[in-house]
């Protein structure tokens, strides 16, 4: 009767070792789990913190490429205004020397008509200084 009551004592002391073994082996693996848990979420916060700053580089490069785009047609704009500045004022200055050179040849026109009126009054001075001189001369016969 001892002896079935120490085997039974001794059965329920490893049942009890047994149960404890396995219940510390479960809590580490719990432990573990916990821990890899943990990693798992470390790392993910990690990656969404990459993606985060990867995004924001993103639209950094964008913003930085349309204010260069931006940039770059202000200057074309700008450019083709001096372009069409340059040809009006060219244009303008063409206008002054072909308005210049008209007055000049209108002016030189003007200088052949009263030359060939004053030339034409000489010649009709003449012819009549010549009729009176020969009206005169008649006179005298």
């Amino acid at each position: 009767e001892e002896e079935l009551k120490r085997k039974a004592e001794e059965e329920e002391k490893l049942k009890l070792e047994m149960e404890a073994k396995l219940k510390a082996e479960e809590e580490e693996k719990n432990r573990q789990a916990e821990l890899e848990l943990i990693a798992e979420q470390k790392r993910l916060e990690e990656e969404a913190e990459r993606m985060r700053i990867e995004e924001a580089a993103q639209i950094q490069r964008e913003e930085e490429q349309r204010r260069l785009e931006e940039e770059k047609r202000l200057e074309e704009e700008r450019r083709i205004e001096e372009e069409a500045e340059r040809i009006r004022e060219e244009e303008r200055l063409e206008n002054e020397r072909l308005e210049r050179e008209r007055a000049e040849m209108e002016k030189i026109e003007q200088e052949k008509l009263a030359a060939e009126q004053e030339r034409q009054r000489k010649i009709k001075e003449r012819e009549e200084k010549e009729r009176e001189r020969e009206l005169s001369q008649l006179w005298f016969i």
